[in-house]
């Protein structure tokens, strides 16, 4: 009767959705008054829960149904039983703590405490904990069958339960029977308790797996508990398998379609065409047309091809072409799974024209953020979404295609058109312009709102707009009045958004990769739910870097950890809110040494729910950065990436690192790439708050998920500890077992293990001043944690130190971490120099110092000739200097035939060099004034005759015809003596000797005639060594002039700085490095091998070998002891 009357007073407007919700109120009203009373239903309900078997109370709790009780029958107050009173010691409640009212010495069963009302079940975010309890008759209608990771499984489906739950002895069951897992967590931290339970469940696991009925497939957790119990479906897996449904039926939602069909005939039949305007190309004229030759269909094809193109004329999509057309574009025929076939045109060569236009196109977030409390949602499809847009005459040209049959161009917009997009989105963004609760990308629209009435009211106005602007929906591929649904690959919901069950099965089902190109793929699958995945960016960081060029394909232990890694989290990924501007908003960031992270936190209904979890990796220049630097970054990248969120709004930007709260607050002076952040920070309004790293939930964001397991530790005395050293020490392709067997049989390491064993180093001088640093483990002798290496290793050693080229001090550097032998610097100093890779791309050596040439007797003596050009203008001028008097002479030329006398060494010929650089500069200025360079070069050439010059400080005519020649200045004449002239040559040249040499830290060259030698060559590219490879010697030496024979016989002419004189091992190494340097490739490929035969050693001792290495000082007796015979 209550629930009638409260229908009645709705009134005429009552809809099915407001009756459920009323008689659900009445019917929990109902329930509350019946618990208030006491009065309980005990004929026929019961409580089921998951709960071990057995228990320290229930011997005493469990009790017997019995109809009306005897009330002259006494009971004990505390355990309800009637063989003792209470007073009764042996009370089996004395000291128990109730389970209904938390009192001590007394039993749930006889609590007098009234209840509080219902309790209901709430998971808590922080602590994670959930319930798992239903009320309902005895019955076993609500079990159901279910495929459980390919295992059948009957389960309970509890409505009231938020997890799904089995008992320990299910789950023995379904490993027997080989389930299959997506992930398997032995603890958790998650609680569990039972209805009307104070105390949690004992929570042994979690484990995610597919659960299937019918054909309904959903990735489901399942929670295990220690003890039997049965298995319990939770309500939300039950409602996302259409096992439980709460709201309107299935049925329902058939008929609204079918409504819709029929109030709207035209929306859902053929392909649409927009009423109200054609689409327009925009073609650049300046493109020529391109008509591509025809592309031959097959045979087998041909048929379906005549029909396509038939279907399309007759929808008015495409139509016949008569006469020429400057455009044709190539067809690409794509078979379809019903034998049908669909047309796609090559459009790359049309696109080149086609300018387009920059509509924007709104992305996901900016979709997303408007769904805020939306709980009713469906999606509309538009039939062949580009073809319902139809072209103007002047744009079809640029479509033409041909086939077999014919030549044909489309009317309507295809995909393909570089414009397509971003045409077919603002036109259909116009189309429903003004409506609420509606938004799309491109040909997927999607109607939302927060109950059913407002929903249903923004379906029916876009439907009705759709069918006046002329166009059409696919009615297969739309969904009406859905509480979830898939909207670009994303899964939308009234709670928040997740992936798709397709992706996580997609990603669950990925077998590991085989090269860089499977990685990446991979990469994709999952990055496109990385808005879920806390921690994307550093999770993949080791497969990211299998991407990288020239790195080798290695899919080792942590690429395997990374890609279960992200398997797992994708599988146990949550649902993400929805973004609320009204909310209270959190930023909170944080940086490790490879990555950064952020979340991004408001508060709903009070709780502080995530709305979108970025990541990225850091750069190789970025990972230098300090840890500070990298936090400091962490915060600006975190506000610039989550910008259309933040941006004009007051929010709190958390962190884990203290300092960060000094360098963003007002009175910071940071260093100058973090003041340049804080100036990005500006435009922001927010506050800086320090949580500790163990509170920050992005912390997780930029860490390895899981951590490297730790080594064991051993300690099996001092001599193994040696023994570890000496294994650790050696390089990869020696092998301690051959570095112990060439010891044993090593005449100068064996006298060495004698010594050491009686303190006698006599025969051994070399190792006496550190006999304190050295010991024996077997047959190796070790200097501290370095081996001493046997003779016949040596070379061997000095090869291996010297891979990669490290130079002098790295490879040093190499031998002194690892090995030691005397002698072993200067050894690898000289292995260094005398290594042939390392000559050719050497630097030169010095220049020699200059030789200045002598003035000649008189004027025309000694001439220096060159030529100078070509000019621009295909000249050449041929310049004459005069040694003594410095007086030149040119003459401008239309060809040339010349050969040079020291090839690419015009220092060599420096007097007419120098005066080639003046001229040029003349030449140069007049052009740049549009001057005739010929009139100015002569004005040049007189005035330089006629003035003094700086090195003999007389005028080169003057010295040439010995008298002055007049200027055009006065000037009183002054005789100067040609002893003079040449003490200021000899001076002045003296002075530029001197200050060149110094400049070019020259020093006389050691070349002589019979030396190999290595040539300088030309650079052609990055690749190119400074000097030949070839060895060449030198056959004649005059000054600094070389000439050089390769070994073809051929004759070179250079400076003495071009060559360098070429090192060879010497005689000392030979008799014993030659032969044990020919097995150091063999050794190097196959370095496992425990066993080396090593060559017969020789008594050739390596501590003899010359110093090759720095130049060392001369040695002599003072002078005062030069009258006396010193002995």
């Amino acid at each position: 009767m209550y629930v009638k009357r409260k229908l009645l007073e709705e009134g005429p407007g009552l809809t099915l959705n407001r009756t459920l919700e009323l008689a659900s109120q009445c019917e929990n009203v109902e329930e509350q008054m019946s618990a208030m009373s006491g009065t309980t239903k005990a004929e026929t309900e019961t409580v089921h829960h998951v709960a071990q078997k057995g228990g320290r109370n229930a011997k005493y709790s469990k009790g017997k149904p019995t109809g009306k009780s005897d009330q002259n029958e006494r009971k004990c107050y505390r355990c309800g039983h009637t063989d003792h009173l209470g007073r009764d010691p042996k009370c089996p409640a004395r000291g128990q703590t109730c389970h209904k009212c938390s009192g001590k010495d007394h039993f749930s069963t006889v609590c007098c405490t009234k209840p509080k009302g219902a309790k209901h079940g709430v998971s808590n975010v922080e602590e994670q904990d959930d319930f798992a309890f239903v009320v309902k008759e005895n019955n076993t209608t609500e079990r159901l069958t279910f495929s459980v990771g390919g295992v059948k499984l009957q389960m309970l489906i509890d409505s009231g339960a938020t997890s799904n739950v089995m008992g320990e002895n299910t789950w023995e069951r379904l490993k027997s029977e080989c389930i299959k897992c997506h992930s398997y967590i032995p603890k958790t931290e998650r609680k569990l308790f039972s209805y009307a339970a104070s105390q949690p469940l004992s929570v042994k696991g979690a484990f995610t797996c597919e659960i299937a009925i019918g054909n309904r497939i959903e990735q489901a957790e399942f929670i295990v508990v220690n003890g039997k119990g049965e298995a319990l479906l939770g309500k939300d897996t039950a409602m996302k398998l259409g096992v439980l449904k709460i709201g309107v039926d299935v049925a329902a939602v058939v008929d609204i379609k079918q409504s819709l069909e029929q109030q709207y005939p035209k929306l859902f039949q053929g392909v649409g065409k927009l009423n109200s305007k054609q689409v327009s190309l925009h073609i650049n004229p300046d493109v020529k047309p391109v008509a591509q030759p025809l592309r031959r269909i097959p045979f087998n094809l041909r048929g379906a091809v005549e029909d396509k193109i038939k279907q399309l004329i007759d929808m008015d999509i495409i139509e016949p072409v008569d006469g020429p057309t400057p455009w044709v574009n190539p067809v690409v025929i794509v078979p379809k799974a019903d034998k049908d076939v669909r047309l796609c045109l090559d459009m790359r060569r049309a696109n080149q024209a086609i300018e387009r236009e920059r509509f924007p196109i709104p992305t996901v977030d900016e979709i997303l953020q408007g769904m805020n409390g939306s709980t009713v949602f469906s999606k509309l499809d538009l039939k062949w979404g580009y073809h319902q847009l139809e072209l103007t005459p002047e744009s079809r040209g640029i479509t033409t295609f041909a086939v077999h049959n014919g030549v044909y161009q489309y009317k309507r917009l295809i995909f393909g058109v570089s414009s397509a997009s971003e045409q077919y989105q603002h036109e259909v963004a116009n189309a429903l312009t003004g409506i609420e609760g509606v938004e799309n990308i491109s040909d997927d629209i999607i109607v939302h709102a927060h109950d059913q009435e407002t929903h249903d009211r923004h379906l029916h106005v876009v439907l009705t707009r759709l069918t006046e602007r002329g166009l059409t929906l696919n009615p297969d591929k739309c969904q009406f009045n859905m509480d979830k649904l898939v909207f670009m690959g994303i899964l939308l919901s009234e709670k928040g958004i997740g992936p798709t069950a397709e992706r996580v099965r997609a990603v669950a089902e990925a077998r590991e990769p085989e090269n860089a190109a499977e990685v990446r793929s991979f990469l994709g699958l999952v990055g496109y739910s990385s808005r879920v995945i806390p921690q994307f960016a550093t999770l993949s960081e080791p497969l990211r870097r299998l991407t990288r060029k020239d790195t080798p394909f290695e899919f080792g232990s942590e690429q395997r950890e990374a890609f279960n890694a992200l398997k797992n989290e994708l599988a146990r990924a949550g649902t993400l809110a929805y973004f609320d501007k009204n909310a209270q908003t959190k930023v909170i960031a944080d940086a490790s040494p490879v990555g950064l992270g952020a979340v991004l936190i408001q508060v709903q209904q009070g709780d502080e729910v995530p709305i979108c979890y970025v990541s990225r990796s850091l750069s190789d220049c970025e990972r230098k950065y300090s840890q500070t630097e990298r936090e400091a970054l962490g915060l600006v990248w975190a506000c610039e990436r989550l910008h259309p969120y933040v941006y004009g709004r007051q929010f709190t930007l958390v962190t884990d690192h203290k300092p960060l709260e000094v360098i963003y607050g007002p009175h910071s002076k940071p260093c100058a790439r973090i003041e340049r952040w804080v100036l990005r920070l500006q435009p922001y309004d927010f506050k800086v708050l320090y949580i500790p790293g163990k509170q920050n939930i992005a912390d997780s964001l930029s860490r390895l998920l899981g951590e490297t397991a730790k080594r064991e530790r051993h300690n099996h005395g001092s001599d193994e500890y040696v023994r570890f050293v000496a294994v650790s020490a050696m390089p990869k392709a020696l092998t301690t077992r051959e570095v112990e067997e060439a010891s044993a049989t090593d005449p100068e390491l064996i006298e060495v293990r004698e010594a050491i064993a009686n303190g006698r180093f006599e025969n051994c001088k070399a190792y006496a001043a550190i006999a304190n640093e050295l010991c024996v483990v077997g047959h190796l002798v070790l200097r501290g944690t370095r081996i001493v290496l046997p003779r016949i290793l040596h070379a061997r050693a000095l090869t291996l130190a010297h891979e990669g080229h490290l130079g002098i001090v790295g490879t040093k550097q190499h031998l002194r971490t690892k090995v030691w032998r005397p002698g072993m610097d200067r050894a690898a100093e000289r292995h260094c120099k005398d290594f042939h890779g390392c000559q050719i791309v050497a630097r030169p050596d010095p220049p020699e110092p200059l030789r200045p040439t002598p003035l000649p007797d008189g004027p025309w003596r000694d001439v220096a000739v060159d030529l100078l050009g070509p000019l621009p203008s295909n000249h050449s001028i041929l310049v004459v200097v005069d040694y003594y008097s410095r007086y030149y002479e040119y003459d401008i030329l239309t060809s040339t035939t010349t050969e040079k006398a020291t090839a690419k060494w015009a220092q060599a010929n420096g007097e007419v060099e120098r005066q080639n650089a003046s001229l040029m500069k003349r030449i140069r200025i007049a052009h740049s004034e549009g001057l005739d360079w010929k009139r100015e070069l002569r004005k040049y050439v007189t005035v330089y005759r006629s003035i003094d010059h700086a090195t003999t400080g007389k005028s080169p005519a003057e010295l040439l015809f010995n008298r002055k020649v007049r200027g055009k200045l006065p000037d009183v004449t002054e005789s100067r003596t040609d002893m003079e002239v040449r003490d200021r040559d000899s001076e002045q040249k003296g002075k530029s000797k001197l200050y060149a040499d110094e400049r070019r830290r020259a020093q006389r060259s050691e070349i002589e005639v019979g030396d190999t030698v290595l040539v300088r060559q030309d650079k052609v590219d990055k690749f190119t060594t400074p000097f030949n490879t070839t060895p060449h010697k030198v056959v004649s030496k005059a000054g600094s002039h070389v000439i050089v024979e390769s070994p073809t016989g051929a004759r070179y002419t250079r400076n003495s700085t071009f060559v360098k004189k070429y090192r060879t091992t010497g005689p000392e190494e030979t008799t014993h490095e030659q032969d044990d340097t020919q097995g150091v490739e063999e050794v190097m490929v196959d370095y496992d091998k425990d066993t080396v035969t090593p060559p017969t050693p020789t008594d050739t001792s390596m501590s003899d070998m010359p110093n090759a290495g720095r130049p060392q000082r001369n040695k002599r007796a003072p002078q005062r002891l030069s009258d006396y015979i010193v002995p």
